[in-house]
């Protein structure tokens, strides 16, 4: 894929993020969360680079790992009520320093992570409600740690669960 604009946000992986006093997935039952982004060397091995929701209760979580061998895979969380669902895996490992098109898709108690519109992992979120209230960060958990090294082009939010050539990299 190709980078995107020079509009793209440098973190340096220590205190840059973003804090927006919104949260775009509160109150849908089905959603879509998409980010194009590149995460680079020299990082932490856990990075947060997209928080949505509360920091203890009810969120959502985009996150990296980071390999010994200079890749990484995506970890990906959601809290509702009494469940919660994580999706990750250390078999679907990826370059660092390269731009990716991640998208997370929530959909009747289902989640799916994919990663340049490839389906990675999915799971079960029993009794998901939606999400009621909260905030957003970028570059950094809500609490200030993970900090994430690299750059992100782009996040976009569809109230609903797109398909994958619906994805805004298509």
């Amino acid at each position: 894929m190709p980078k995107p604009t020079s509009n793209a946000l440098h973190f340096n992986g220590s205190e840059d993020a973003i804090f927006i006093d919104e949260n775009p997935i509160k109150g849908l039952n089905s959603f879509t969360v998409e980010v194009y982004f590149k995460p680079e060397t020299k990082g932490a091995k856990a990075q947060r680079f997209l928080h949505l929701g509360s920091i203890d209760d009810d969120r959502l979580l985009f996150e990296t790992r980071l390999t010994d061998d200079g890749q990484w895979y995506l970890d990906t969380y959601i809290k509702s009520g009494d469940s919660d669902c994580v999706l990750k895996s250390a078999k679907f490992l990826h370059p660092l320093n390269e731009w990716y098109h991640l998208a997370l898709v929530v959909e009747n108690g289902k989640m799916k992570n994919y990663v340049n519109g490839t389906l990675e992992l999915e799971g079960i979120v029993n009794n998901f409600k939606p999400i009621s209230d909260g905030q957003t960060s970028i570059g950094v958990r809500q609490n200030k740690v993970h900090w994430f090294k690299g750059e992100i082009g782009w996040v976009k939010v569809s109230p609903k669960a797109l398909e994958v050539h619906q994805f805004k990299s298509h």
